[in-house]
């Protein structure tokens, strides 16, 4: 099976409850993000962290806290910066705590408080994008959320295939050697079609919006 069939198949099984996550918003949207929260800590420090079980156990233990209860106090903005800071402190005493070598604890310990900010805070956003379309009435609630999530499904998914099939020049060759200029492009524009395409075909939910906003 090619890594193209199992992206498909993937997202054919797990996108209708996704969507239905964004429609009902609230906790079980909340549950679903501290779920995804968890395996991306996981994953995180598995790849930063490879050999230091410590700092993979605070990185997952901190991190997941630290979104816990972003997603759970959603509003109070100053509150959950302030929990993220007091995590990254927390993440401090990992390397300042335990004996190793100390001339790269500042490298590690950015690449971790890192994970926890771009990930903690990442998801956080998201329930903070649902939240905005509680005053929206029916379907439209979902509108902020699924507007979002569409450009960015629409870029990825039109950018690999126009880079598959039309691209010819690199864009960052050291970087991501198969990034291509016709990648970019067809994923821009297929953000804003999509986009257009929803607002055309499911009205009720991106009402919020129209063609000027785009």
């Amino acid at each position: 099976m090619s890594n193209l069939t199992q992206r498909v198949l993937v997202a054919l099984a797990l996108l209708p409850g996704v969507l239905w996550m964004f429609v009902l918003g609230g906790w079980p949207l909340r549950g679903l993000l501290m779920a995804t929260a968890i395996v991306c800590f996981w994953e995180y420090g598995a790849v930063t962290a490879r050999t230091d079980k410590v700092a993979r156990a605070a990185l997952l233990i901190v991190g997941a806290g630290a979104t816990g209860h972003a997603l759970a106090a959603v509003n109070d903005a100053f509150t959950t910066l302030l929990v993220f800071n007091l995590a990254v402190i927390a993440l401090g005493s990992v390397y300042v705590l335990r004996p190793g070598e100390l001339h790269t604890a500042w490298q590690r310990l950015a690449t971790l408080g890192f994970g926890v900010i771009y990930i903690g805070l990442g998801l956080w956003a998201v329930s903070r994008l649902r939240d905005l379309g509680d005053g929206l009435a029916g379907a439209a609630g979902a509108g902020p959320i699924m507007a979002a999530f569409t450009a960015t499904w629409a870029n990825d998914t039109c950018a690999y295939f126009a880079g598959r099939f039309l691209g010819k020049h690199k864009m960052a060759p050291l970087i991501s050697p198969k990034k291509t200029w016709e990648g970019f492009a067809g994923g821009a524009l297929g953000s804003l079609g999509f986009l257009f395409a929803g607002r055309a075909l499911f009205p009720e939910v991106f009402s919020f919006f129209t063609a000027i906003d785009l």
